[in-house]
């Protein structure tokens, strides 16, 4: 969740096998003025790690910042996807040489 955080002030990149988020949180118009006005949203600048798992298509990566959330989307690489194996009936097997 990145409530108060826009798209011009957050970056996401792949950098090997992790996903890093970047950003920077603004301090409200007015924060500090002798009004002594509390906000219960931190503000400065963050950075998150993840590490990613293998068989991620990174090329094909997408963001979307909506309503104060990131939604990072990933597919899988064809090469990771399940494939499904036929299953023969009534076959002998046949014997492989050692």
């Amino acid at each position: 969740m990145l409530p108060a955080v826009t798209d011009n002030d957050l970056e996401v990149t792949v950098q090997g096998n992790q996903l890093v988020v970047r950003g920077e949180r603004k301090a409200p118009e007015g924060f500090g003025n002798e009004n002594r006005t509390y906000h219960r949203l931190p503000y400065g600048k963050f950075e998150r790690t993840l590490d990613l798992p293998n068989g991620l298509d990174t090329e094909k990566m997408e963001a979307y910042l909506h309503d104060g959330v990131l939604d990072v989307r990933i597919p899988i690489t064809t090469a990771m996807k399940p494939k499904k194996i036929q299953v023969a009936v009534g076959k002998k097997p046949q014997a492989i040489a050692a």
